[in-house]
């Protein structure tokens, strides 16, 4: 029965992939994205974008960007106001500061969320996390008859992830985390901030920063390690063999 052997120069390629991949860095996870730390004024940075919804939260199609608002230094509903009747109040301004519109228990016909759209880049895919924190800054709310404090919605494309966050009203940073999944290029992540019913004292800071975890090889490249490495250690003993003397 005759024995099968690779020639030297395949042995040697597989043994350089096995050690290649074992001595490879293990994935680390990195920031792809933050509220916060992207904030651009008069236009988005890129992957970004700030929404409101023109119909009931969940559709992507009924979300419209708020406009560069320079008099007042914000993203608002016309880009010179945020008193629109459609969307009363919605707003983001530099360091996540953000007012929702107004909600259902007000006679609006849905509630009126601000979103934080981030869409995932090339090179950013991986497992993705996301985590962040709501708090109030309007001190009136404290005593306030009516702060109702806030719902918080997460969604990958249309599918929320999770359920709804409810916070109550607070000045206190309350957080919040989330695995959303194996995200690819193109994937749009939106973080959606509503009134809760009503948007009294909703004046609120919104903190989040997205985390990407690298994939890792394919299970089925496992046993190109060990064939490798087999094949180096074969190629080896082989040589050792023929020039024992």
């Amino acid at each position: 029965m005759g024995v099968f052997c690779l020639p030297n120069s395949h042995m040697a390629r597989l043994g350089a992939l096995g050690i290649l991949l074992l001595a490879a860095p293990a994935a680390s996870a990195g920031i792809i994205a933050s509220l916060s730390g992207d904030y651009a004024s008069g236009g988005f940075a890129t992957g970004w974008q700030y929404l409101r919804n023109t119909a009931t939260i969940g559709d992507s199609a009924n979300y419209m960007p708020l406009l560069w608002d320079v008099v007042h230094d914000r993203y608002d509903i016309t880009g010179n106001s945020i008193t629109d009747p459609n969307g009363a109040y919605t707003s983001l301004m530099q360091g996540g500061q953000i007012h929702p519109g107004q909600g259902t228990g007000q006679g609006a016909g849905f509630d009126g969320y601000t979103i934080a759209a981030y869409t995932v880049q090339p090179g950013e895919e991986g497992l993705v996390s996301i985590n962040g924190s709501l708090s109030g800054i309007d001190p009136d709310g404290a005593t306030g008859s009516g702060a109702n404090g806030w719902d918080l919605r997460i969604f990958v494309g249309n599918s929320q992830v999770a359920g709804t966050l409810y916070f109550p009203w607070s000045m206190q940073p309350e957080a919040f985390s989330r695995v959303l999944g194996n995200l690819n290029a193109g994937d749009t992540v939106y973080v959606a901030v509503g009134p809760g019913g009503k948007d009294y004292y909703d004046s609120s800071l919104l903190a989040f920063q997205l985390d990407s975890t690298p994939q890792v090889p394919e299970p089925g490249m496992m046993p190109l390690v060990g064939l490798g490495l087999a094949a180096l250690w074969g190629h080896r003993r082989f040589r050792a063999r023929i020039n024992r003397p």
